[in-house]
Parts: C-alpha cells; sequence; structure tokens
C-alpha cells in the first residue's frame, strides 16, 4: 500500500486563493480549515496519486466539489507561479548575456584601435632611424619607460561576473505540449455551474466579480437555471436534487487563470482549466477518419477529475472510454510550444505515468473499477476510498420473498450468455404459471433488454416495454395496458427508472435480470408492489463479477456469503 499522505502546512494552499484558514498567534498564514472529510481528501488530492473516492452522496457533493476545485486552482497557481519564475531567471540570463557581448564588443574595438595606434607608432619609428643615418652619431639614450595600459582592455571580465554564468547551462522543463493543465468532467451543466462558482468563491470577493470574471453573464444565461421555474416538480425528493438546475449534457468550457481573475470561454489552447462532458469530448475528438478531429488539447493534462462518474454509467460509458484513449497523446502539431521547456516525460511519452486521475463516484462498478485500474498508472500510486454498505434490502416495506439465484459462470466476457440461458431455461418457465400474474422485469443493461425483447417476441408472449428511447406515448400505453393487466409481463430498463423516475403500478411479481447500480432501485421496484404481500415474490439473478453491486443490495457482510456458499439460491423475507 501507498505510504500514508504528508500532513498539511500552511504552504499548501497558495496564499492568493481565499480558503478559510485557522488563525496563527504568531503572525502570517494558519492552517487550513477544513471539515473531517475535506482533511482527509485534500491530503490524498495533495500528495498527487491517483485518487477514487467511492463515497460521494447528496450530502456531501457540495464539500467534495469546494476541495477539488481548491485542490485544481492550487495546482493551476502552483505550475503558474513556477513558470513566472523561470521566465524572471530567463529574463535576467538574457540581459545579462546582452550585457556581456556589449563588453566584449567594446574590448574587441578597443583592441581594435590600440593595434592601429601601435601600428601608427611603429611607421614613425622607422621614419626616425632613417632620419638618424643621414645625420652625426649622436649618444644613444635608453628610451623612456612606458606607461601601463589603463584602458577596459585590461579589466578581468570576473569583475563583471552577474552571478549567472552558474545557471546557464540550468534547463527549466517546466511546461507541457500544450497549455491547459486540468480537465474536469462533469455529467451536466448544473454541475459545471456550481464548480465555477466554487472557483470564483476562491478567487475573488463578491464586490469584484463582475471586474475580474470575463464573459460570466454569458455563462449564467447558458449554464444556470432557476429551478422555481418549475411547475409541476417530481415527487421523489432524491431525483429533485439528482435532476436540479441545468441538465443539459453536452458542453464543454476553457477557464483561463490570471493574476485579474477567471477568463471563461476562452480557446481550449489558451486554457488553463476545461470543464466538459464526456459527450461534449466526444463531439469534439472525433472519430478516426473524420476530417474535423481535435484532441491535441488534452496531451498535456497534469490532473483529471471525473465527478459523479457513477452517474456516466447512465448516459454512455464509451464516451468515458472514448475520451480516455486518447488522453496525454502526443499533439499532431506544435502551437507555439518552447521545445526547450517541455518536460521531459513528455518527450518520452511518459505523460500519462505523471497524470493525476481523480475519480469521485456514488459507488464502485466493474466499469469504474476497470477504468481506475488499467487507466490510472501514476508513478505516485493510488487509493481507493470506499466504505461499507448495510444494503437497501432493509428499505423494502412489503413482506415479499426475495430470492437470490447465483448463476454459474465461467468467467466475466460469458456472463451475459449465462445469465440470458439460466433465464430463459429455469426463471421463465416458472414465470408461465398461471398463479403467477403481471409480472415486472427489471433489465438493466440496455443490450439485454433488447435481446429479451426479441425473445418475448419470438415466443409471442403477453408483454409490454419500456426503455430509455420509448417515445412518451409508447410509455404511458405500456404502462396503462399493464395496469389493467391487459399485458402480463412489463420489460423495464434502469436507465430509463433514472432518468424519469415513475411510480409504478400493477407488479405483483419483480424478476430482476440483473442488479441495478443504484442500489435503491431495488427497493423502489419492490414497494411498488401492489395487491396481495402474501403471493407477492422477487427473484434476483446475479453472477459472482456482480459482488460490487450485490453488496450494495444486501450488505457486504451478506454478499460475502452470497457469493462464498455452495448452495446458489438464497432467500430473504
Amino acid at each position: 500500500p501507498p505510504p500514508p499522505p504528508p500532513p498539511l502546512t500552511a504552504d499548501s494552499i497558495r496564499s492568493r486563493l481565499r480558503w478559510p484558514r485557522e488563525q496563527n498567534p504568531r503572525g502570517g498564514s494558519g492552517l487550513p480549515r477544513f471539515t473531517p472529510l475535506q482533511q482527509e481528501l485534500f491530503a490524498h488530492l495533495h500528495s498527487y496519486r491517483d485518487v477514487c473516492f467511492a463515497r460521494q452522496t447528496l450530502g456531501n457533493e457540495a464539500e467534495v466539489q469546494a476541495v477539488y476545485a481548491l485542490h485544481i486552482l492550487n495546482h493551476v497557481h502552483t505550475v503558474r507561479a513556477q513558470v513566472l519564475k523561470h521566465n524572471e531567471v530567463l529574463r535576467h540570463r538574457a540581459q545579462a548575456e546582452q550585457h556581456q557581448q556589449q563588453q566584449q564588443q567594446e574590448q574587441q574595438q578597443q583592441e581594435q584601435e590600440e593595434s592601429a595606434k601601435q601600428q601608427k607608432q611603429k611607421g614613425g619609428k622607422k621614419q626616425r632611424a632613417k632620419q638618424q643615418a643621414a645625420t652625426p652619431a649622436t649618444p644613444v639614450l635608453p628610451p623612456a619607460p612606458s606607461k601601463p595600459r589603463t584602458g577596459r582592455a585590461m579589466i578581468d571580465d570576473t569583475d563583471n561576473d552577474t552571478g549567472t554564468e552558474g545557471d546557464a547551462s540550468q534547463e527549466f522543463r517546466d511546461q507541457g505540449f500544450t497549455r491547459p493543465k486540468v480537465l474536469v468532467v462533469a455529467p451536466y451543466k448544473h454541475r459545471a455551474y456550481t464548480l465555477v462558482q466554487e472557483m470564483i468563491k476562491l478567487t475573488c470577493e463578491s464586490a469584484d466579480v463582475k471586474k475580474r470574471v470575463k464573459n460570466l453573464k454569458r455563462f449564467e444565461d447558458e449554464y444556470g437555471f432557476d429551478d422555481s421555474q418549475v411547475q409541476h416538480p417530481h415527487p421523489n425528493e432524491e431525483y429533485r436534487r439528482v435532476f436540479a438546475g441545468n441538465i443539459d449534457d453536452s458542453f464543454r468550457v476553457g477557464v483561463q487563470v490570471n493574476r485579474s481573475g477567471l477568463h471563461l470561454y476562452c480557446a481550449f489552447y489558451h486554457a488553463d482549466i476545461i470543464i466538459a462532458s464526456p459527450l461534449g469530448l466526444r463531439t469534439i475528438i472525433g472519430l478516426e477518419g473524420d476530417k474535423k478531429r481535435d484532441f491535441d488539447f488534452m496531451s498535456s493534462i497534469e490532473v483529471l477529475v471525473l465527478d459523479q462518474t457513477d452517474r456516466f454509467l447512465m448516459q454512455n460509458w464509451e464516451f468515458v472510454q472514448h475520451f480516455m484513449a486518447h488522453m496525454n497523446l502526443t499533439p499532431t502539431d506544435m502551437r507555439d510550444t518552447d521545445i526547450n521547456r517541455i518536460k521531459r516525460w513528455y518527450l518520452e511519452g511518459l505523460a500519462a505515468n505523471f497524470r493525476q486521475t481523480v475519480v469521485l463516484t456514488s459507488f464502485l462498478s466493474a466499469e469504474i473499477n476497470a477504468l481506475f485500474n488499467r487507466a490510472c498508472s501514476n508513478y505516485a500510486g493510488k487509493v481507493r476510498l470506499t466504505a461499507d454498505w448495510e444494503g437497501s434490502i432493509g428499505s423494502v416495506v412489503p413482506t415479499v420473498k426475495q430470492v437470490f439465484q447465483r448463476v454459474q459462470c465461467a468467467q466475466a466476457a460469458d456472463a451475459p450468455e449465462c445469465r440470458f440461458k439460466f433465464f430463459v431455461d429455469e426463471v421463465l418457465p416458472e414465470l408461465e404459471n398461471p398463479l403467477i400474474d403481471q409480472v415486472l422485469i427489471f433489465v438493466p443493461r440496455y443490450f439485454d433488454y433488447v435481446r429479451l425483447r426479441n425473445h418475448f417476441r419470438k415466443s409471442q408472449l403477453n408483454f409490454a416495454h419500456i426503455c430509455e428511447y420509448s417515445p412518451t406515448s409508447d410509455v404511458s400505453r405500456a404502462r396503462s395496458h399493464f395496469f389493467h393487466k391487459r399485458r402480463r409481463y412489463l420489460l423495464y430498463t434502469e436507465r430509463y427508472h433514472y432518468h424519469f423516475r415513475p411510480t409504478l403500478r400493477g407488479a405483483h411479481h419483480v424478476v430482476f435480470y440483473g442488479l441495478p447500480e443504484y442500489a435503491e432501485f431495488y427497493a423502489e421496484m419492490l414497494n411498488s408492489i401492489s395487491g396481495d404481500e402474501a403471493g407477492a415474490t422477487s427473484s434476483v439473478l446475479f453472477t459472482t463479477y456482480d459482488a460490487l453491486a450485490l453488496e450494495r443490495v444486501v450488505g457486504t457482510k451478506n454478499a460475502q456469503h452470497l457469493l462464498a456458499a455452495e448452495k446458489r439460491v438464497h432467500m430473504f423475507v
């Protein structure tokens, strides 16, 4: 395991940032003031390891966002201060070299003047010698001693040493191929809006916001949203908090950090921080063969933050994999880059090993776990911050027989095929019992939903189906048919439930084709059961590769028992 993070000091945060601090009785800056959660998280962020924080909730999202906003601004200011310091040293060095060249030119000019003077003196001596040879001999007197030269040519160069001679061979490798250093990926515009608001609070006082934040009005118009304008708010409080504000999932904005404040909507190659959604990045990166595509702006990213990563699962996870595959690649075009100041690991193709990746999520899934294991290769190490789960099964209100069936599977790649075969051969024949009616089949994955829908059509079963791509009219018709018992089965996807969260009615039996990613959906499906609770049942299919989702439903301890037990069927009441 990696060593514990170093303790924080007063200098851990740049004094320019307006973060609350403790009072220092000796004067100067005091220690930063954190909540216990922020203290733990910022210590790991400041160590520049890869961090997977799997304890994000609706209750702590604000303080988590505040602490990572502090971290990315602190990083940008630190890098900028280092570059400016090196620029000053290089400026002094250039001035010293210019002064030295001027001295050398003056010295050469003086030497040329003295040489010409000596040649002139030698010519005069020869003429006097001829005159003396023509006259009678006279006593030869010794020549008068010549005066020592005191010109600039005799001055030692060390007297004019500026102190930069030892620095002349020093290289300043403090830049990347491009300027952007931080990339924050968020699911919705509202999350980007709250992040920029946190950055503004850390950068300037409220009275100076309009002066120090450029293009703020445009940003508020495009990213802000007044929830009070909603005429019919959703009855589910958790749903209202998840989808608060502007929920547009296609956006990208560049933010430049300078002494005067923040510049929003600056060009990517002039920005320090880029805030975007997976879809926003996908539209600009493009695909191989596209005429217009660009991903060079991600070549020098040093801090990557994936905020609310679990919600990417409900959008399109392939977009996440797509932009991760284009991170820290060698750019195709050099844009005003000083090759002498590029860090060596960029030139050697090791930029990914010096990038800090921060994954913030409510839970771990197989996709998130694989991303953190394979795409995060920080030389400083990595750390996961997780917690044990009590399980959402305790939130089930009706008295329902809940049967968990483990599907045997040799490897993860065979899980979809094994699950489908088990459902068709073992589960579906039991559901065709005349005593069982009004069966709600909850399907987490869209491709599994398509496969089941095709099988039900081929088998001519009496069913309705709802997915995230279903038109509103089809959804209303399917819900009505199922509630009035005109359809016996209802195929229902998790992504539709995530985005709309309707109150389903009419179900008497629930089959979970797979475990839901969001554990609260398990309790919501069972709590929607209507009619006689005595005959109501629930059946859950899972494999050993569903351990992360299983522990969120039944709890960490129960999940360990279900996965290790010899028998494959377990029942909870």
